[in-house]
């Protein structure tokens, strides 16, 4: 089976549409035979495209904010940061990287407890 491919077809009413073709062959008693699978993907490649303009959209919102920001999942897992938390941290070139377990990270609680603490006996 070769790989497949994907491509724009026409339906019978003329929309065009966008599909995943997979074309395969086999020799069966001298003889050759050809497969092919024809797929309707449009609606994969809608949810692509949404999901592309909704990275952009975060990593947007996440650029413009002024603080460290750092995103993590239900699993507790990075998801996503912005530059300002990478310097703030100083973490080496290629640290970060999704699907980092949040305890590879600082321990952030610890951190504002102790500049509490300390902004207390200051003041």
């Amino acid at each position: 089976m070769t790989k497949g491919r994907e491509i724009f077809g026409a339906r019978k009413d003329g929309t065009i549409f966008a599909m995943g073709v997979s074309i395969g062959e086999a020799e069966i008693n001298g003889k050759r035979f050809c497969t092919g699978i024809v797929r309707d993907i449009s609606e994969r490649k809608l949810a692509e495209d949404r999901l592309r303009e909704q990275t952009t959209v975060l990593r947007n919102v996440l650029d413009s904010v002024g603080q460290g920001v750092v995103i993590l999942g239900h699993d507790r897992k990075l998801l996503a940061w912005n530059e300002n938390y990478e310097s703030i941290q100083r973490f080496s070139e290629g640290f970060l990287r999704i699907g980092l377990s949040r305890r590879m990270l600082p321990d952030w609680a610890s951190m504002a407890k102790e500049t509490s603490k300390s902004w207390s006996k200051s003041g």
